[in-house]
């Protein structure tokens, strides 16, 4: 299963990149064979 992970970033908070990287942590916990693919929005 290919997971596509693009969040903004939060203001004053966690950016785009950050933001995804812990939500493919969560998939990836939930789902260990997915494949994540990581597109933070600037």
């Amino acid at each position: 299963m290919k997971i596509v992970i693009a969040p903004q970033g939060f203001k004053g908070g966690i950016s785009g990149l950050e933001a995804a990287r812990a939500i493919a942590r969560g998939v990836l916990k939930a789902v260990p064979d997915a494949e994540t693919v990581l597109l933070p929005v600037a």
